[in-house]
This record gives structure tokens, sequence and C-alpha cells, in this order.
């Protein structure tokens, strides 16, 4: 398995992964939100990678989730303004 896609939260997200040349997997997330394509913040200074396709697609879900649950919805009132949602 190379991809997963789910709906979370009125977005429709698909993790990808694909392999870095230190032969490690790296996950890449794309998200439409009512059919239009959503930014999703890069809020790390470096990509995690994962040794093995499982993890990194598990790890690339997961991130989806708390991007979408942080960013997007305005469920982290330290990283949006003043705990509004944010339109990307």
């Amino acid at each position: 398995m190379t991809s997963e896609s789910f709906s979370f939260k009125g977005y429709d997200v698909t993790v990808s992964i694909q392999q870095n040349e230190m032969g490690d997997w790296v996950p890449h997330i794309a998200a439409l939100h009512n059919g239009t394509p959503a930014e999703l913040p890069d809020v790390e200074p470096t990509q995690p990678s994962w040794a093995t396709r499982e993890e990194a697609l598990r790890a690339g879900v997961e991130r989806a989730h708390r991007l979408i649950e942080r960013y997007c919805l305005g469920h982290d009132d330290q990283h949006t303004d003043d705990g509004t949602k944010r339109e990307f």
C-alpha cells in the first residue's frame, strides 16, 4: 500500500508515501475541502522519515488529523488567530 485516502471533519485527505535517497519512507499529505485544495501548513522544520512503509503511512494519517484539527478547525489558540478557524 503506497497511499491511503479518507475523509476527516469535512476534508478529503490522501496520504501517499515515497522512499527518499536514504532508503527511508516519507509521508506526503494532500487535502481537499469542499472540492478545493487545502494547503496544510508545513510546521516541522525537518520532514520525518520512517523505516517502513506502514510506519510512514500511519504517521502521515496521524499528522493530517493533527494539522486539520489544529490549523484548519481552530482548535489551538496558540497557533491560530485567537482560536478562530483559518481558511487555507
